[in-house]
């Protein structure tokens, strides 16, 4: 048969597949929002932005300190903080900072949070203020705080930030300015992380960290009436939370970047949520996220999500509040090193308008979950 011939030996079929109950994935949806400036600081609580007034707090407390200053991050890259702990190191003060080790930094890169440049820039950190501030690390160091002469002229405060240029620019952000009393209890929880539960120590920058053994002579921190902490022997952080959460009549925000579908803290505010509290959940889009974000809508939380956001806080209608390092998952709530304060009053008033602010500001890349 010739070539020409065999269009007669074929036939065109067309098929229509019915998808109309097909489920589709979740997806987020822009409300279309427009996202006002950020208001930097208020009466107690400071908030990252372009701004940085977030950053210049921390290197205006790093500046006052005569005798010691303790500071904690998971990572440590801003050309004005480091400038700050070189510059106190040089008169005289005893600078101790803790981190999170190298071989957890390398674990975490990626979804944006510390890229190689980051990580570069905290290794460089490493070498320029090796020999003059104390480092010590460990893979479960996560708390971010700065303390100054806890013992004389205290004064302090808890972030949600690790002390990164991105985090304290970019990222939506918190932190809380401490009383003499927080700082103390603050204080007795860094001494024991840093001589009991750090790992490796750094003292002069021509050599790596190298391992440490517990002192042995601290006892772990108790009865702390205003900082809650989660180490290998506390479990306050998630004791605080689920308090909290119980404690609701009418409505909840929480906000926080890590999440966890079958975690007891995400499991209780699906709970009050079906319930029929206002819940509002603010987040990052992460993959890793979805299934717990996912819970919390079908469940009736309003979820909104942004791109940057790192802040660990939760109000309630009791007029309380919480401000935590510590992301609400095993890692941060049921083991780790982290930390976090209660608030009351105007503090957790101004909490709530922050984070209010924010869902008020929720643009591209944000909105609910479908």
């Amino acid at each position: 048969m010739s070539e020409g011939n065999n269009s007669s030996w074929r036939r065109t079929f067309v098929e229509a597949v019915d998808q109309r109950l097909l489920e589709l994935p979740a997806a987020w949806a822009s409300t279309g929002a427009v996202a006002p400036s950020r208001t930097g600081r208020g009466s107690a609580v400071y908030e990252s932005g372009r701004g940085r007034e977030m950053a210049s707090a921390v290197v205006s407390l790093l500046a006052q300190a005569q005798e010691k200053a303790v500071v904690s991050s998971f990572l440590l890259a801003d050309q004005m903080v480091e400038d700050a702990i070189l510059a106190a190191a040089r008169r005289g003060v005893r600078v101790y900072v803790l981190l999170a080790s190298e071989a957890r930094l390398g674990r975490e890169e990626g979804e944006g949070e510390f890229d190689k440049r980051v990580l570069e820039q905290h290794k460089t950190m490493l070498t320029r203020l090796g020999g003059h501030a104390l480092f010590r690390s460990a893979p479960h160091f996560h708390a971010k705080v700065v303390v100054i002469d806890p013992d004389t002229r205290p004064a302090g405060l808890l972030l949600t930030a690790n002390l990164t240029s991105e985090a304290l620019e970019r990222n939506e952000e918190l932190a809380v300015t401490l009383s003499a009393a927080e700082v103390a209890e603050v204080t007795g929880f860094l001494k024991w992380a840093m001589w009991e539960s750090a790992e490796h120590e750094l003292v002069d920058p021509k050599d790596r960290f190298k391992a440490t053994r517990p002192l042995g002579k601290l006892p772990h921190p108790a009865g702390a009436s205003s900082i809650v902490a989660t180490t290998a022997m506390a479990t306050a952080v998630r004791d605080e939370l689920l308090r909290l959460i119980d404690g609701a009549t009418s409505q909840i925000v929480v906000s926080s970047f890590g999440w966890e579908a079958e975690h007891e803290v995400v499991r209780r505010l699906c709970a009050r949520a079906r319930e029929g509290l206002d819940v509002t959940v603010l987040a990052r889009v992460r993959p890793s996220a979805m299934g717990a974000l996912l819970a919390l809508g079908e469940a009736g939380a309003s979820v909104f999500a942004f791109r940057w956001l790192h802040a660990k806080a939760i109000w309630t209608d009791a007029g309380e509040s919480l401000v935590m390092s510590a992301n609400l998952q095993r890692d941060g709530l049921d083991h780790g090193f982290e930390l976090g304060v209660r608030l009351t009053g105007s503090r957790a008033a101004e909490i709530r308008e922050r984070l209010m602010a924010w869902r008020a500001r929720v643009n591209t890349g944000g909105g609910g979950v479908i």
